[in-house]
C-alpha cells in the first residue's frame, strides 16, 4: 500500500489483519466487546471502531464511545456502510458511525435499491493476498452519510487528512478529542499489527500479527467449530 492509500477511510474490512495491512495500523480488542468489535489505530494515531454487522451491541458501544446516549440526540448510531452491501462485498467488520437521524432513515430505501440493482456506491474493493477485502469510503458516500447533496459520480476515496476540516464528519466517525480519549480507554489486547509482521520478515522480532492470541482468536475459533456427532450407545472401553 502507498502512503496515500494507508490514509483512506475504510467502511469495511474482511478481517482485523486486513485492517492492519491496508492502513499500516494496529488493531485492538474492545474491552467488554471482545469478539464483537475492534479498534483500528492508524499510522497517524486516529482511532476508528469496527463492529460485526450481526452484533446487537453496536448501539451500546457507540454510546460508550460518544460518552452519551445517542438515541436521546438528533443522531442515530449506525454502520457507515449498509450491512447487506458490506456482506455482498465480503466485509465482515463495518465502521461504526454516528449520523443525523433524518438523513440515516431516508437513506435506507436508496441503499436497498443499490443492493438490488448492483449499483454499489463505493470504490472498488481492495484485496489482500489472502483475499480479505478493504472497502474505502468515497466522497459520494461520506456526503450521503451526512444527508448532504452528493456528486453522483464522485467515487474518489475519502482521506483521513480531510476529517480535520469537516467537523460534521469528525463527529460522525467519532474523531473529536473527547471521543478519541474514550476509545483509547477502551483498548484491550493487541490483535494485529502490520509493523510487527514486517519486522518479523526482516528477522528483527519473533512477534507476528497472525500469531497474537487473545479473546478474539478464541471467539473466532469457537464460532467456527463443527459440533461433534454423539457417540453411539455401547460399552465403554
Amino acid at each position: 500500500m502507498t502512503d496515500d492509500e494507508k490514509k483512506h477511510v475504510y467502511t469495511a474490512f474482511g478481517s482485523p489483519e486486513a485492517a492492519s495491512e491496508f492502513t499500516g495500523g494496529k488493531i485492538y480488542d474492545v474491552k467488554g466487546y471482545e469478539g464483537h468489535a475492534f479498534i483500528l489505530t492508524d499510522k497517524d494515531g486516529n482511532n476508528f471502531v469496527y463492529v460485526t454487522p450481526e452484533s446487537t451491541k453496536y448501539r451500546d458501544l457507540a454510546n460508550d464511545v460518544a460518552g452519551e446516549r445517542i438515541s436521546q440526540t438528533k443522531d442515530d448510531a449506525d454502520h457507515a456502510a449498509s450491512r447487506t452491501i458490506a456482506d455482498q462485498r465480503g466485509g465482515r467488520y463495518v465502521l461504526l458511525a454516528r449520523v443525523p437521524a433524518r438523513a440515516n432513515r431516508s437513506a435506507g430505501r436508496v441503499e436497498k435499491l443499490d443492493t438490488l440493482d448492483g449499483n454499489f456506491n463505493y470504490a472498488a474493493a481492495k484485496r489482500t493476498g489472502g483475499g480479505d477485502i478493504g472497502l474505502t469510503m468515497t466522497h459520494r458516500q461520506s456526503q450521503k452519510l451526512l444527508g448532504r447533496k452528493v456528486d453522483e459520480y464522485d467515487r474518489t476515496p475519502l482521506s483521513t487528512d480531510e476529517l480535520g476540516s469537516d467537523p460534521d464528519m469528525q463527529r460522525a466517525l467519532f474523531q473529536s478529542p473527547e471521543n478519541q480519549r474514550n476509545i483509547e480507554s477502551m483498548k484491550g489486547a493487541l490483535i494485529a499489527s502490520h509493523d510487527l509482521e514486517q519486522k518479523h520478515d526482516h528477522g528483527k522480532t519473533t512477534a507476528v500479527a497472525t500469531g497474537i492470541k487473545g479473546p478474539w482468536d478464541r471467539h473466532r475459533a469457537e464460532s467456527s467449530k463443527v459440533p461433534e456427532s454423539p457417540r453411539p450407545p455401547g460399552p465403554r472401553k
